[in-house]
């Protein structure tokens, strides 16, 4: 499966600088918990504090803002993402959101 998703991005980034829009375009990626293998004799629950299922990871790719190889020293949460991208896009939002932007 992870080697159907590496072809699918990178398909979509080489079809991105054909077009030439590969440096205009805010690539995100992202995942989710994915499920307990039996750590700490434990179910599928992930609300317990163990890394496994605090963390996960957050990639931006926006050449025009984010130099390459940068990495936050801070902590992000999922919610922040919409005002991120809002604020990117130049678009204004009100308090019915959440999450900050940086």
């Amino acid at each position: 499966m992870l080697m159907a998703v590496d072809d699918d991005v990178s398909a979509l980034m080489n079809k991105l600088s054909e077009m030439g829009q590969l440096d205009n375009t805010i690539v995100v990626m992202t995942s989710d918990h994915g499920y307990w293998h039996g750590e700490y004799d434990l179910s599928a629950e992930r609300r317990l504090t163990y890394e496994e299922g605090l963390r996960i990871p957050l990639f931006v790719r926006y050449p025009k803002t984010i130099l390459a190889g940068t990495r936050l020293g801070h902590m992000v949460l999922s919610l922040d993402l919409a005002s991120t991208l809002l604020d990117f896009g130049g678009i204004r939002h009100g308090q019915e959101l959440h999450g900050m932007s940086p």
